[in-house]
């Protein structure tokens, strides 16, 4: 969600007691809608960040480390002039807008103080990073706005002026009875979260609605439909919020989907019942820093996948369209015996022939002649020209029968070896995996090699490690190239697993000289169906022999193996959500 009021009034009572004194030591703006200052103070260093992104816009502390154009742009070297070694005097909002106003105390070159005004703000499509003087006026700012952007005019040497109040009520400004009459009095054609959100200012989507759902439960009814009952918790829980905002009750908290940050808030979120989590913070810095943190991971590992997934997705469709056509012309080979056939009866019927015939009709003596056969001629060729023709075609058949059938058994490989390559992307959790497979398919061929040389090197990693109650270590290969090196690896008496006839990880239980039990069997079972493409069905049927009977065939693709002895156990793959691996 952006960045609301009552945020944002959070945000400068929390950033105001924990910056307040605080000298601003250095200047960045890491990227074009971008800024970080490096503060100094009582507390020790800490670092605000400033981002002016629409869509992305907010002002917290952090701790993120952020990589700096080697030339500063203008606007990082007209503040490090005009604010580098100010103090913070105050943090405020003004009214109840999406804007943090930090006053501080310059010093100019001569040594005089002189006060300046750091203004963010975060209102949507015009949201901006102001410097003014103590008088009000614009020194400069981010995103210049003239005519061209609306009726507020944002230049330097312009006086600054707040931007225009929204025509809408502030929710919070109100008393309770003028909230109930404008909800009773506004038009009932609209659900009563859509209708709040539209009457009101200072109110998001996700709060409207958990209004809702903590009066109604999941369904949000329009105003005539709700009972005078119902009716009382909705207004009493409109009054909830309110206090929970006039007295600074914030319970800051992340909601995630699959470990994916997918919102926040500032009251604690009951709506979505366990279909996303929530985790609570100890103030709102350390909310927003989590949730951008990790979005940017999730977005730039979202946007990698993608990049690998399409010359993957290509390979697959092409190799699949080489497999249907090697398919069709194998069915044709299928009938050169005929061919064979008719080219020997041509050969002992050749007196019957004459130059120009265009068909030969003759007893059919492999079926015991007691039928005849018409065999098509070719009237330009001699009747053992026509013979040779069809040995020459039942030749070419056999030959392209034995090389379609390499050709199909290669392909075939092939896709199973780019679906295996799909599902380990989709498993990827890090920058380092994916680039493991995007050095596996680029040594295959499949990617272009772009290696650029001042590339940072990313930290190497290993399987995953489990380990059972019992003392037995279990290893789970990450991608292609690590389930040969762990299969191969492994010593002859550990247990090898893997899901049955899907793409998947090589799970390896470590042994050393023990027997595991059915329940260390179960377990790695349990991982082998959860680290594969069936990790979304109920039951996956999962083999398992020793490592003595599973080998590499010669110059087949990362991943492929063939085994034999093998026993299969049906697993759950749900059940691995339990099981915490000793590394990430």
């Amino acid at each position: 969600m952006p960045i609301d009021a009552v945020i944002v009034k959070a945000l400068a009572g929390e950033l105001s007691g924990a910056t307040a004194g605080s000298r601003i030591d250095k200047i960045q703006q890491p990227g074009k809608d971008l800024l970080l200052l490096s503060l100094r103070g009582p507390e020790g260093n800490k670092k605000l960040l400033i981002s002016a992104e629409p869509g992305n816009a907010r002002i917290h502390l952090t701790g993120a480390d952020f990589e700096n154009p080697k030339t500063p742009p203008m606007f990082c070297m007209l503040l490090r002039k005009h604010i580098q070694g100010a103090k913070i005097q105050s943090v405020t909002q003004p009214n109840t807008e999406r804007i943090i106003v930090m006053e501080l105390d310059a010093l100019e070159e001569s040594g005089a103080k002189n006060k300046k005004i750091l203004i963010a703000e975060m209102t949507g499509r015009n949201t901006n990073i102001i410097l003014t003087g103590a008088d009000g006026y614009i020194i400069d700012c981010l995103r210049k706005l003239t005519i061209a952007s609306g009726n507020r005019h944002v230049l330097p040497n312009m006086l600054y002026r707040l931007p225009d109040p929204v025509k809408k009520p502030v929710f919070f400004d109100l008393t309770a009875a003028e909230r109930r009459e404008i909800i009773l009095n506004a038009k009932n054609d609209k659900e009563l979260d859509k209708l709040i959100f539209d009457s009101f200012a200072g109110l998001s989507p996700l709060v409207c609605r958990e209004i809702c759902f903590r009066a109604f439960g999941d369904a949000s009814p329009f105003v005539a439909e709700a009972g005078p009952k119902d009716a009382e918790a909705f207004f009493s829980e409109i009054e909830k919020l309110c206090e929970l905002v006039r007295v600074r009750g914030f319970e800051p908290c992340l909601l995630s989907e699959k470990e994916k940050p997918a919102d926040f808030c500032y009251m604690r979120i009951l709506q979505y019942e366990g279909a996303l989590t929530c985790r609570a913070f100890r103030d709102f810095s350390s909310l927003l820093d989590t949730y951008f943190t990790e979005r940017d991971i999730s977005e730039r590992l979202s946007r990698k996948k993608r990049e690998i997934r399409k010359p993957v997705k290509n390979a697959k469709e092409r190799t699949a369209r080489k497999l249907e056509n090697q398919t069709l012309e194998l069915a044709k080979t299928l009938g050169r015996d005929t061919l064979r056939k008719q080219g020997e009866l041509i050969t002992a019927n050749i007196y019957k022939i004459k130059k120009g015939d265009t068909a030969l009709l003759s007893e059919d003596w492999f079926e015991g002649g007691s039928e005849e056969i018409e065999i098509p001629l070719d009237p330009l060729k001699t009747p053992p020209e026509n013979a040779a023709k069809y040995f020459r075609e039942y030749s070419k058949a056999k030959k392209a029968e034995e090389y379609l059938k390499e050709l199909i058994i290669k392909n075939k490989a092939e896709l199973e070896y780019l679906e295996s390559v799909e599902e380990e992307t989709d498993r990827a959790s890090c920058d380092t995996d994916l680039a493991e497979i995007t050095s596996e398919l680029t040594s295959a061929g499949y990617l272009k090699n772009r290696k650029k040389p001042l590339e940072k090197k990313l930290p190497e990693r290993k399987p995953l490690i489990f380990k059972t109650e019992t003392g037995f270590d279990i290893y789970v290969g990450r991608n292609n190239t690590q389930n040969d090196l762990l299969t191969k690896n492994a010593k002859k008496t550990d247990i090898w697993l893997h899901a049955q006839s899907i793409p998947g990880s090589h799970v390896i239980v470590s042994c050393n000289g023990a027997q595991p039990d059915q329940n260390v069997i179960k377990k790695a079972a349990i991982l082998a169906a959860r680290y594969s493409q069936g990790r979304q069905s109920e039951k996956v049927p999962v083999d398992y022999t020793q490592v003595r009977f599973v080998k590499k065939p010669g110059g087949s693709r990362p991943g492929k193996v063939i085994y034999n002895n093998q026993k299969t156990i049906i697993a759950v793959p749900g059940e691995a959500d339990s099981m915490v691996p000793e590394n990430k």
